[in-house]
């Protein structure tokens, strides 16, 4: 956490950022079923479904919503390897 000088423990702030972009492959999951079950109509332009679904899909694609380098960045500190992830 906010030690006494101001400064951010480095550990709980990588934490933190793991957690925060964790959520969008549980919510790309229940989108794409909605999707499935919506049936052909969901596919035009302009229904909500579909524009959801590119919205989340767009989302899940950009790069700072990878959990992936957070998720080594953490597991690099719990261990006491120093932090070598040049693409977060």
């Amino acid at each position: 956490m906010v030690s006494g000088s101001g400064k951010i423990d480095d550990e709980w702030l990588a934490a933190a950022r793991l957690a925060r972009r964790s959520g969008f492959g549980a919510t790309g999951a229940e989108i794409d079923k909605i999707m499935t079950f919506s049936g052909g109509k969901a596919i035009y332009r302009g229904n909500v479904v579909q524009r959801a679904f590119l919205d989340i899909n767009c989302a899940r694609a950009h790069v700072a919503n990878n959990p992936f380098p957070y998720a080594r960045n953490l597991g690099a500190m719990h261990f006491g390897f120093d932090c070598e992830c040049v693409d977060i």
